[in-house]
C-alpha cells in the first residue's frame, strides 16, 4: 500500500461519504429512466396519430402535388381525382429503403386485386437513377413516380419512409401508416 493514504472511517452519526462512481451509477440510471420515459412518451403519440393501424382521425385536406412518372407522363392530384375519382393510396418510398422493397409486391398485388383504388407510388429523398433502378427492377404493377423537388415531401410530412397516405376521392387524407405495409393492412386501411 505504498502512496496510498488510509480513508478516515466515518466518524458516528456522520453519513459515509458517496463514492464518485456511485454517484455516476445513480445519474446514469436517472438519465435512463428519463430516456425511456420519454420513448414511451413519443410511441405512444406516435401510434395515436400515425402507423400500427388506421387511424381515427378528422379527414383533412390532402394538397395538390404533380409529379414526373418514370413512364414519362405526369400525375396530378387535383386532376385524377376530378377526372378518374377512384380513391389514392399514395406510398411514399426510396429506393435505399429495405422495408420498402419489400413493400413494393404487397401493393402490387394490393392494386392488381383493388382496381377500384390508384396506387401510386412516389419516390422521395432520392436520386432519380437510383429509384429508377428498383422500379425496373420489382417492375411494380402501379404508376411510380418521383419528387423532383421535394414538392410532396414538403406537402406530405413523414417521419420515414415507407408512410401510405389514403386520399379519398373527396380530395381529403382518410388515413395515414408509417411503417412497411402488407396486402392485409392495405386491405383494412383501405377498407371496402
Amino acid at each position: 500500500m505504498d502512496g496510498e493514504r488510509p480513508r478516515p472511517e466515518p466518524a458516528g452519526d456522520t453519513p459515509p461519504t458517496v463514492e464518485p462512481l456511485d454517484r455516476w451509477r445513480g445519474r446514469l440510471t436517472l438519465v435512463f429512466a428519463v430516456l425511456v420515459g420519454i420513448g414511451l412518451l413519443v410511441g405512444t403519440l406516435a401510434s395515436q396519430s400515425d402507423g400500427g393501424s388506421p387511424s381515427s382521425r378528422t379527414p383533412e385536406p390532402a394538397p395538390d402535388f404533380s409529379v414526373p412518372l418514370f413512364d414519362g407522363s405526369t400525375f396530378t392530384l387535383s386532376e385524377h381525382l376530378r377526372r378518374d375519382g377512384r380513391p389514392v393510396v399514395l406510398n411514399l418510398f426510396a429506393s435505399w429503403c429495405l422495408p420498402c422493397r419489400e413493400e413494393i409486391p404487397e401493393l402490387s398485388r394490393f392494386a392488381v386485386d383493388r382496381p377500384d383504388v390508384l396506387v401510386l407510388g412516389v419516390a422521395v429523398q432520392d436520386r432519380w437513377e437510383d429509384a429508377l433502378a428498383l422500379v425496373e427492377e420489382l417492375a411494380p404493377t402501379y404508376p411510380t413516380g418521383f419528387d423532383t423537388d421535394d414538392q410532396v415531401l414538403l406537402a406530405y410530412p413523414i417521419l420515414g419512409v415507407p408512410t401510405t397516405f389514403v386520399i379519398a376521392p373527396d380530395g381529403t387524407i382518410a388515413e395515414r401508416y408509417s411503417g412497411k405495409l402488407t396486402y392485409e393492412d392495405l386491405a383494412e386501411l383501405v377498407g371496402g
